[in-house]
Order: C-alpha cells, then sequence, then structure tokens
C-alpha cells in the first residue's frame, strides 16, 4: 500500500507547544484587547493619493496580532493532524481516511447551512472558521477512533 505523507511524530509535540500559547494569546486578544506593539502597522507614513486615501489600508492604522496568532493556530493543527503516531499501519491509514470521510461531511453539511444563514462578510468569517472547525473535528474525530481501537484491543486480552 502506497505510504501517505504525513509529518514526523515529533512535529506533533511541536504542535501542541506552539498551539498552547496561541490560544492563550488569542483569548488575550480576544478578551483583554491585547496586543504586541511590534505588530502593529501605521499607514500614516506612506503618502496620501489624489483621492485622500493610505494605499490599500485606506489610512487606518492596525496590527497583524490576530494574523499572526490565527497562522499560528492554524499551523498547529496542522501538524498535530497529520503527523504520525506511535504505531502508523494499514489499520491507522483506515482510520485516518474514515475520520477525514466523516469529518468532510460534517464540514460540508455546516458549510450547506451558512450558505442559507449567513451573508456578505459573515459568510467569509464562518466560512473561515471551518478551516479551524476541519482541523479540529478531524484531530478529535482520528484520536478517538485511536482510542476505542486501542481500548477494544485491550479489552480482548
Amino acid at each position: 500500500m502506497k505510504r501517505l505523507f504525513l509529518f514526523p511524530r515529533k512535529l506533533r509535540l511541536i504542535g501542541i507547544i506552539i498551539l498552547t500559547p496561541a490560544i492563550v494569546f488569542w483569548v488575550a486578544i480576544t478578551y483583554f484587547d491585547f496586543g504586541f506593539s511590534f505588530l502593529n502597522y501605521f499607514p500614516s507614513h506612506h503618502t496620501k493619493d489624489e483621492m485622500g486615501i493610505y494605499g490599500i489600508f485606506r489610512g487606518s492604522d492596525g496590527n497583524y496580532n490576530n494574523t499572526v496568532d490565527y497562522a499560528l493556530i492554524l499551523i498547529a493543527l496542522v501538524f498535530i493532524a497529520f503527523s504520525k503516531i506511535k504505531t502508523e499501519d494499514e489499520m491507522t491509514i483506515m482510520l485516518r481516511l474514515q475520520s477525514f470521510q466523516i469529518v468532510t461531511c460534517i464540514s460540508l453539511s455546516l458549510l450547506l447551512i451558512l450558505d442559507f444563514t449567513a451573508f456578505g462578510l459573515d459568510y467569509i468569517a464562518y466560512a473561515t472558521m471551518l478551516w479551524y472547525a476541519f482541523l479540529i473535528l478531524f484531530i478529535v474525530v482520528f484520536y478517538t477512533k485511536i482510542y476505542l481501537l486501542t481500548k477494544s484491543v485491550k479489552n480482548e486480552k
């Protein structure tokens, strides 16, 4: 059977290590208005065009705190979801495929519901959240299947 491309097993731990402070950072940004000053961008040093607009930023100041945090969360979830487990064999490949199929059906169902309930920029925001939801659901379903399999094997012995 053709081997799947999976990250080395060590990247799962690195993903967990990245995910923990990224979630803390997300909570701090969302609920406590926290941010690192070095991630701020100030387009005010750009020259205005004839309409008084600062390039693509349209004269507004902002920061990249959310962008960096969302990227860290996404990278960490990919590392956790697609890294090898201790015993990688045909059974785990089948469990990955089954988990992927289940999560794809759930995500597409959520996207279909989203098509009829959200409009405009809300739709884009919720559709973006589905990327994270897909990875989180995949991790939960796959590792639940692995846990149930190992539990049933131990009960047979």
